[in-house]
């Protein structure tokens, strides 16, 4: 048996070079063309498959994932564990463990509580708190931190926020698009550092455009859910720079 091949000269899935906000502006354009394309030949069966890191820098994906991560840790820190859910006492008490008391007092922390607990079932679980704490809520809830930990350093700055909205916007002229032509769209998998930050925009582009029912989309959540099954096309770059790491 020989040795075994140099994985690094195989073909890497593709990775976009971030090349300034004119040239994401481009390729929303160039997407488009993609699904007229299938519109005019496959309308029914085909479909059209888009990359995220196209349509914004991936740096700043990795930070947008980072940030959900941090909020994700956060609610535990606050609390909450696993499958189990925060009453309003225990999201009170672990509130003001990490920020300053709010100028309006009790009745602004009922409200921020109330806003969060999406059923409206007296409790906030992990779910309420990823679907409604969103990371411009986070930007603004860290200025109140008692102390600069975790929480504070991965919220992202106004640039960012900023730069976030253009490529949802990006994302989301490509999805109604594919929604007004009748064309299937699949968002791709990337790499790990930034799938947390796509998962989230592909569930909430779901939860606005697969809500069809004459088409059978919609569900009892509201929403069809769909994903895919990928082959690993990162696998060589992701084992590269987890050595490069250690």
């Amino acid at each position: 048996m020989g040795d075994a091949p140099d994985r690094t000269d195989f073909m890497h899935a593709r990775v976009y070079d971030y090349e300034g906000e004119k040239k994401c502006d481009a390729r929303v354009k160039v997407f488009e063309t993609a699904l007229h394309a299938v519109h005019n030949t496959t309308p029914e069966e085909g479909f059209a498959a888009i990359k995220i890191s196209a349509l914004g820098a991936p740096v700043l994906l990795e930070r947008i994932s980072t940030a959900m991560l941090e909020m994700a840790a956060f609610y535990e820190r606050l609390g909450g564990k696993g499958d189990g859910a925060l009453s309003y006492d225990d999201f009170k008490k672990g509130w003001l463990n990490f920020f300053n008391e709010p100028k309006g007092g009790e009745e602004e922390i009922r409200r921020t509580f109330d806003k969060l607990d999406i059923y409206h079932d007296g409790s906030v679980d992990l779910v309420d708190w990823t679907c409604s704490m969103t990371l411009v809520d986070m930007s603004e809830m860290v200025k109140e931190c008692k102390e600069h930990g975790p929480l504070y350093d991965a919220a992202l700055d106004e640039e960012e926020l900023e730069l976030m909205k253009s490529m949802l916007h990006r994302v989301d002229m490509v999805c109604q698009k594919a929604y007004n032509l009748g064309v299937k769209i699949m968002i791709d998998a990337e790499w790990t550092a930034i799938q947390p930050a796509i998962d989230n925009v592909v569930v909430h582009m779901m939860r606005k455009y697969n809500r069809d029912t004459e088409k059978g989309w919609a569900t009892g959540n509201g929403y069809q859910f769909a994903c895919k099954v990928v082959r690993g096309a990162y696998m060589v770059s992701e084992r590269l720079k987890a050595e490069s790491e250690n």
